[in-house]
């Protein structure tokens, strides 16, 4: 492949011949024949960008899903003409909202969702992640021949239609299957991404397979590294595609053992992999940092997001040698 006309560090204008995916001359080239060729116009050429935290899966749920909470909905009014006009356009079946906020509508239930649409299956997902809100139709369809999970609020012996922390038992429920990556892909090339850090927790050996087909059939571009449980191994990883660290989520209102999440930091490292661990609050900051100091650290631990980190617990991030991935969603 051909570019032309590209501007480069320093300034100067100059062609560019790639082959194999390497830099094989730069000057006044001219195509050869059958060659690609991409003018630059000018541009900047830059080496691809790499997304070092990334939910990929979901963000391709995200694109088929109806957007239920600020900035593109801020009313009880915008909501329910989000959801109708979404019921109207997509016909039947399962109705997915995200990134709902109760600054909306207050905390959402069964019998509010049924009174803007009854006849089809709801689903609406809290922006923070661990809450759904579902409405009668929904819980009649998952909870047909299984029993509820403890996560799924009942008040007077009636289901309210909140699921909390049970992304696994409805992931089941649903039968659900990975969604196609192709225009997650196409969206992330567009902007020069070229490389994934995939750091979803629950990824294992399936969700591995499905990265490599959708890698193997050209519908997602980019290579990945591969975090998620530590059952993860190398023999999982195919072409283009790296294992990563073990992912560690961690809720203030329910933190493991101490020793237990010291248990899992060494078990990760004695099998050469690091920990990344999920830090949205400072208490979980300050747990993870001393069960980490206890372990010992490894090159390429690293705190996701650390949104809250007052000074102390930045200098012993710094002493430990710990990279830390932000997001601008989760910074305070």
């Amino acid at each position: 492949m051909l570019i032309r006309g590209a501007e480069l560090e320093g300034g100067r204008l100059a062609d560019l011949r790639f082959e194999n995916g390497r830099v094989v001359a730069i000057g006044q080239l001219s195509p050869a024949a059958g060659e690609a060729s991409i003018d630059a116009h000018g541009g900047l050429l830059l080496p691809g960008l790499h997304d070092h935290h990334i939910h990929v899966a979901a963000l391709a749920a995200a694109a088929a899903s109806v957007q239920c909470g600020p900035p593109h909905v801020t009313s009880l009014d915008a909501f329910t003409t989000a959801l109708i006009d979404a019921s109207r356009m997509s016909g039947t079946g399962w109705l997915r909202g995200i990134g709902y906020h109760e600054s909306v509508a207050g905390i959402l239930d069964a019998g509010m969702l049924d009174t803007i649409a009854a006849d089809r299956p709801i689903r609406i997902q809290h922006r923070g992640g661990r809450m759904w809100f579902l409405n009668s139709m929904a819980l009649d369809l998952l909870l047909a021949g299984r029993s509820a999970p403890s996560g799924l609020e009942r008040i007077d012996g009636r289901f309210t239609g909140r699921l909390f922390e049970a992304d696994a038992w409805l992931k089941t429920a649903l039968a659900g299957r990975p969604p196609s990556f192709a225009k997650i892909g196409i969206m992330l090339a567009a902007r020069g991404v070229t490389g994934l850090t995939e750091i979803s927790p629950a990824n294992d050996s399936v969700i591995a397979r499905h990265f490599a087909a959708e890698r193997a059939n050209g519908k997602l571009p980019q290579t990945v590294m591969l975090a998620g449980r530590s059952a993860l191994c190398r023999d999982d990883m195919a072409d283009g595609m790296t294992l990563g660290p073990v992912k560690l989520h961690l809720h203030e209102a329910a933190l493991p053992a101490f020793d237990g999440i010291v248990h899992s930091i060494r078990e990760a490292h004695d099998g050469g992999r690091a920990v990344a661990v999920h830090c949205v609050t400072e208490v979980e900051l300050v747990f993870t940092l001393a069960a980490i100091d206890e372990a010992g650290a490894m090159r390429g631990d690293r705190i996701e997001h650390a949104s809250i980190a007052p000074d102390t617990a930045v200098a012993e991030i710094a002493r430990l040698g710990l990279a830390v991935v932000s997001q601008p969603h989760f910074i305070a």
